[in-house]
Formats: structure tokens, sequence, C-alpha cells
């Protein structure tokens, strides 16, 4: 886990060293999508917090990042055009939203011996790498296909020609989110691991241990939490597979979503 030290990109909290994960889970394929946080939204009546703050954090066409007032799950407020379908990655939710959907298919759709949650960043890594020891899951260089990654990219700076931030000289088809499994799967049948949004993780954020571990937990004390994968608006530092990021609890923005996992009850 973490980054070798001349890896591009390489930020100085992604000190590599030995993890070994011991208890099975599985993890969604896809980010869960537009329709089935709708779902839990309708049986529960559920608000989400960027709702309850009058709106979210999003992009202006010069990637300034503010809070958005009105923005929410059903608007996210990107600064182009953009037609929200069922199958587009959830956004502005935040961890505490997500606990509350995996709480809701643990009573509505429950799998015996098994419990709904979100990855510790030890799955997520492992997940993404699905076995590869590189910079992406595909390879060491950024995606030049367009149909790998959803990314910072020719598609966005063609919507918003004064994007400031480096982008990739593809072209993935989607400025914004694109609707989940539109590109290529890794090695564990997984889409959209690295690119379309961030994905929030169980563990609070903090340092690497400096020696091996075996199922590690929360990483420090504050209410900060891991997000990983970056999205349709980052450059190839972000979208690494050891790179980091985290959010509080209640924060949600335009570019966050993420995946459902099954870990073992006992």
């Amino acid at each position: 886990m973490g980054s070798p030290v001349d890896e591009p990109g390489r930020k100085p909290d992604e000190l590599q060293h030995q993890v070994t994960i011991t208890r099975a889970f599985y993890l969604g394929r896809c980010e869960v999508t537009v329709a089935e946080f709708r779902r839990f939204v309708a049986a529960t009546g559920y608000v989400t917090e960027v709702e309850k703050a009058g709106g979210g954090n999003a992009h202006d066409a010069k990637a300034v990042w503010k809070h958005t007032p009105g923005t929410s799950w059903k608007k996210p407020g990107y600064a182009g055009p953009f037609a929200q379908t069922d199958l587009h990655p959830v956004v502005h939710v935040s961890h505490l939203d997500a606990l509350a959907y995996c709480d809701w298919l643990n009573k509505a759709t429950p799998e015996s011996g098994w419990i709904y949650g979100l990855p510790t960043e030890a799955e997520w890594e492992y997940a993404c790498r699905a076995g590869t020891t590189t910079r992406y899951w595909w390879g060491n260089d950024p995606d030049t296909t367009g149909k790998v990654v959803n990314a910072g990219d020719q598609a966005l700076k063609a919507v918003h020609p004064d994007w400031p931030r480096p982008i990739l000289p593809m072209n993935d088809r989607h400025a914004y989110p694109a609707p989940v499994g539109s590109y290529r799967q890794n090695a564990f049948g997984l889409h959209d691991m690295l690119g379309n949004v961030w994905e929030l993780c169980a563990t609070r954020h903090g340092a690497y241990p400096k020696g091996p571990s075996s199922d590690p937990g929360d990483l420090g004390s504050q209410e900060s939490y891991d997000v990983r994968g970056g999205g349709w608006s980052n450059e190839p530092a972000d979208l690494r597979c050891a790179a980091r990021n985290a959010d509080p609890p209640k924060f949600g923005h335009s570019n966050l979503g993420f995946r459902v996992a099954l870990h073992r009850a006992n």
C-alpha cells in the first residue's frame, strides 16, 4: 500500500508499507447510482447533509471550488450542460449519508452473515490495484485511449476553455461524470475505481504506520474520512492508485460519491 518514492505525482503521506487483509469482503462493481440512492430516499424520507446545508461545493467554469446554493444529489450544479440520468453516480453525498444508505441496505435487503458498509482505505486500494503495483491499475502511464478512465481531459476543456488545471490529452467523451460502467473494468471486474467520482471510505484519515499491519482501521482521531480514486475534474497525479484525500463527515460535493462493500458479520 502507498507509493514508491520515485513515483511521479507522489505526496508525502503515501508511505509504502505492507498490509495484510485477512477478512473476506465484496465490493460493488460500480459506484452507487442516482437511481439506487433515490430508492433509499423514497423508502426512508432521508434528507442528505448537503440538502440540510442548502447546497454543496462545486467547481465553476474556471475550476474555482465554492459552496453553491441549491445543489444536491438531485441537482449537481455543474458549470456547463449536463443531463443527469439514473445511471450516473450519485454525488453531493457525505460520509454520514453513505453510512445511512448502507444501514438501510442492511435492513431492507439483508445478506445472512454479511454486513453492508464502506470499504476501509486498505480494502479500497487492494481492490483498485487488482494485483498490480503500478501507478495506475492499467500501468504506469496515464490513459491515452479515452476508454479506461473519466478524468480531466479534452472533453472537459471543450466545455470550459479557461479550465486552468493540467488535463489529459485524450477525450473520454464526458466533461462531467459518466454513467457507471462506461469504462474498462480492472482485473477484479470493478469499474471506475479511478476517475468518474471520488469514493468515500470507512477509515478516519491519518498517517500510515511505518511497519507492516493487518486489517488496518482508523488511522487518526479527527473527524475526517479518507476519499479515494479521483474524479472527472482531476489531473493524473490525483488519479493514481495511491493518491489520498479526506473530507469531514457532513461534507459533500459535485465530484464525490461512494460504492458499497460487504463484510462478514463476525
